[in-house]
């Protein structure tokens, strides 16, 4: 009698264990597919190791600060948040998997820039959008 309330009960879970491995799997695709987007339409302008031995790899794109956030959006970021700082730069930030992911309306250069930072924070692409 055991054995069957056993199996019954595992019958009755598997279904739903099994549905959300599905649905990360395509999240996970969607954001991979999204990634590989960005980087074939952006053309690799500088490499640089900047303090502390991070290697930074800028790219330009085309576009403004519309088509960075749609970018961002693309990714499916975690936790994503707004910010503000006192310069007037404003923008989003969140984690897409072990990589911070920020977008801002404006950079060093005055240009609209997308930055996916690895966990550890030793490599860094910069996307700089530009008309």
């Amino acid at each position: 009698m055991g054995e069957i309330d056993l199996w019954s009960g595992k019958r009755s879970l598997a279904p739903n264990s099994q549905r959300p491995k599905r649905f990360w799997s395509i999240v996970a695709r969607g954001a991979w597919t999204a990634g590989r987007a960005l980087f074939r339409s952006s053309t690799l302008t500088k490499i640089s190791r900047g303090a502390k031995n991070r290697l930074t790899k800028q790219y330009f794109r085309r576009g403004n600060f519309r088509t960075a956030l749609r970018d961002y959006k693309r990714m499916n970021i975690q936790g994503s948040r707004r910010f503000t700082e006192r310069n007037g730069v404003r923008g989003y930030t969140g984690r897409m998997g072990n990589h911070k992911v920020t977008v801002r309306n404006s950079s060093t250069n005055g240009k609209p820039t997308l930055d996916i930072r690895s966990k550890n924070g030793k490599t860094v692409r910069k996307f700089r959008y530009h008309n």
